[in-house]
Parts: structure tokens; C-alpha cells; sequence
């Protein structure tokens, strides 16, 4: 297929608290867009302060997809992903003629999405699964994870093992499958840690991709995301946490199993005073901002960088950018 029949979807990456979802909103009213989250928190409904959602005013005046989509109990995988956001493409590109703006810091979504990674579809096995837990609660994590490496040595590689919800996942699968996790396509084996050089330097099939990143200087980056939890917590993100556990969701679903929530679910527990909670929040997410470079890397030929915040010189120069691309 000739590169100009390929749908042109612009796209926009970069670690978190970074601004990407402001960018995001310029470009769409500047270019008539629709923006297509890429956000593995957003999807979650109920979680809005702690993911950092777009503000109702935002998706009053731009359509956003992908975001407020599913209840915290449930599980959102990568293969979801890519199928809804295939469709959010289409709806926006054809039956609407307007351009998707796909704008998100989870690297597994945005090149999953484009490079057409193959995700194998292992349905959960709830039998599994609940003696995996009870093993989890006598044997402890190392004998799971050992476990793991056993039956599967990349994926047992590629995840965090001090995780338990992950290491009981991939073990799931490990178990469930007659195929080992590893029969994945080449795609996603090579990227299940983020970034590969061979692979940065690939096109992106099945879209002409405009590929948008912003970046910061580390200390800049680290003091705009200790801010922004500042804002959070002062926005009622402890509140939102309590009223999740008032409607029975909790530490025992993944969705409220990550990053924030679930230190502050263990204050409401008494294991951590509110202080340390959020200087635990602020930590593991200066952690997870650098393992999202390993996603969108700086030499990523594919990505055009941009330093933040974004001037106005520099934003009419990415429009100029835009718009001839569109033309071409």
C-alpha cells in the first residue's frame, strides 16, 4: 500500500507530568483532531485525580476516547487496546474526517498499536489463578517467581518480580498455555522491555504516523511531577481513593494495585503515615518516568523531540511541521 493511502494519525509520547495532554488538546483545535488515549490508568472509571484524567472541560470541547471505559474491577489488556483504539481511529478518521491524535505514556500501547504486535490471547483461568494466590500467601514471591523462570525465561525477564500480580499473571499464562508466553510475535518480544535498536529504526506499518515527544531535563521533570502530586492530593485524590474502597474496590484489583493508589490505600489501612504515602508516590513515579524512556528513547529516530514546555516558537514551528506533513 502506498505510504499516502495510510491514515496519517498523529501521535504524542513522553514520560508523565510532562504536558503531553496539553499538547495534545493545542494540536486538536488547531488541526480539527480527536484524542485517542493511550493511558493504562485512564481507561479505569472512578480513578480520575490519581490518573490525572483530562478535565471535564477538556472533553467537552475536544473528544477524547479511550478514557472512563471500564470499572476498576475489571482487566484492560494490551489486545483491548489495540482493538478499541483500531476503532477509535476509524471512527474518527472516516466516519467523522477528522485526525486522530493518539496521545499517552504507556510504550507498550502506543507501539503495540503501531507496529501491529500480534498479542496472544490467554483467557484467564480462575482455577489457576486462585491456587497461584493461595500458594502466593504460604510459599511467598521467590518461589512463584522461580517458578516462572522456570517454565518461562523471558517472560519471567521482562517483568518487575517483585510485583506479585504480575508474577502470578505471567505464571497463569505460563501454566494455561500450551505455548509458552514466548511464542508472542517477534514484535513483542523484542519490545517487552521497551526500547530496541533495530526496531527504532522501522517504519510504522499500517499508519503514516506523525510520532511527537516531549521531554525535560530529569530535575525539571522530577520537581513537575512532584508538583502535580502536590495539586492531586490537594484536589482530593485521597477522598477519591476512600470513596473507591467504599464501593468494594481494593488492593485486590489490579487497577488500584499501581501507582499511588495503592500507597494511599495502605494509609487508610494504618501502614503508612500520609507523609510517607506520598513521598512513596512521588519516588516510584520518578522510577516509572525513567522506565518510560527505555519506551521512547531519545536516539528513537521515528520521534520528533520537543523540550518543555513547549514555546510559542516552537509550537508554530511544530505546526508548520504538521501541516505539511498532512499535505504530503
Amino acid at each position: 500500500m502506498a505510504k499516502k493511502l495510510l491514515p496519517k494519525i498523529l501521535v504524542i509520547v513522553g514520560p508523565t507530568g510532562i504536558g503531553k495532554s496539553s499538547l495534545g488538546m493545542r494540536l486538536a483545535h488547531d488541526f480539527d483532531g480527536e484524542i485517542i488515549g493511550a493511558d493504562s490508568r485512564q481507561v479505569y472509571r472512578r480513578m480520575s485525580i490519581g490518573t490525572a484524567k483530562p478535565s471535564d472541560a477538556d472533553r467537552a470541547e475536544i473528544p477524547h476516547h479511550l478514557v472512563d471505559i471500564i470499572d476498576p474491577d475489571k482487566r484492560y489488556s494490551l489486545a483491548l487496546f489495540i482493538r478499541d483504539a483500531k476503532q477509535a481511529i476509524h471512527n474518527t478518521k472516516n466516519a467523522r474526517a477528522r485526525l486522530p491524535i493518539v496521545v499517552g505514556g504507556t510504550g507498550q500501547y502506543i507501539w503495540g498499536l503501531f507496529e501491529g504486535w500480534q498479542v496472544p490471547q490467554v483467557k484467564p483461568n480462575a482455577k489457576i489463578r486462585d491456587s497461584l494466590e493461595r500458594r502466593l500467601e504460604l510459599e511467598g514471591l521467590a518461589t512463584l517467581y522461580g517458578e516462572l523462570q522456570q517454565f518461562d525465561q523471558a517472560a519471567a525477564a521482562r517483568i518487575d518480580r517483585r510485583n506479585p500480580r504480575r508474577v502470578v499473571r505471567a505464571l497463569e499464562v505460563a501454566l494455561s498455555s500450551t505455548a509458552s508466553t514466548t511464542t508472542a510475535s517477534t514484535n513483542e518480544q523484542q519490545c517487552a522491555t521497551g526500547y530496541d535498536a533495530d526496531r527504532a529504526r522501522k517504519n510504522l506499518p499500517g499508519f503514516d504516523a506523525m510520532v511527537i515527544g516531549v521531554t525535560m531535563e530529569r530535575a525539571a521533570l522530577y520537581d513537575c511531577i512532584d508538583n502535580r502530586i502536590d495539586v492531586q492530593m490537594a484536589d482530593g485524590w485521597l477522598e477519591e481513593v476512600r470513596q473507591l474502597r467504599d464501593n468494594g474496590y481494593g488492593l485486590q484489583h489490579s487497577a488500584l494495585s499501581g501507582l499511588g493508589y495503592a500507597e494511599l490505600i495502605r494509609h487508610m489501612d494504618g501502614e503508612l503515615a500520609l507523609d510517607e504515602a506520598v513521598q512513596r508516590i512521588k519516588f516510584r513515579t520518578h522510577n516509572y518516568a525513567r522506565k518510560q524512556y527505555n519506551w521512547f528513547r531519545l536516539s528513537d529516530e521515528r520521534i520528533h523531540w520537543l523540550d518543555a514546555p513547549v514555546s510559542d516558537t516552537e509550537y508554530a514551528r511544530l505546526t508548520s511541521d504538521v501541516r505539511a506533513w498532512l499535505e504530503n
